[in-house]
């Protein structure tokens, strides 16, 4: 996730940021230091990064679940 964050250019974090309904400054938490992020921001979060949410929220989307409802 650090490395999909550190490739955006500015106008680009901003953009996927007003997407998402929240801050750049919040989504380079998330990105870089592991902020977790809630339940709907982490399904905006996949919706426009094609991050699966089980990467960003692991104790609430085990993978193995995840992939068995995709």
């Amino acid at each position: 996730m650090k490395i999909y964050w550190k490739k955006l250019s500015f106008i680009e974090k901003q953009k996927l940021a007003e997407n998402i309904g929240t801050t750049p400054n919040y989504l380079r938490q998330v990105f870089l230091y592991g902020r977790k992020p809630g339940h709907e921001i982490t399904k905006k979060i996949e919706k426009f990064t094609n991050i699966p949410r089980y990467e960003l929220r692991p104790d609430i989307y085990p993978p193995e679940e995840y992939k068995k409802a995709s």
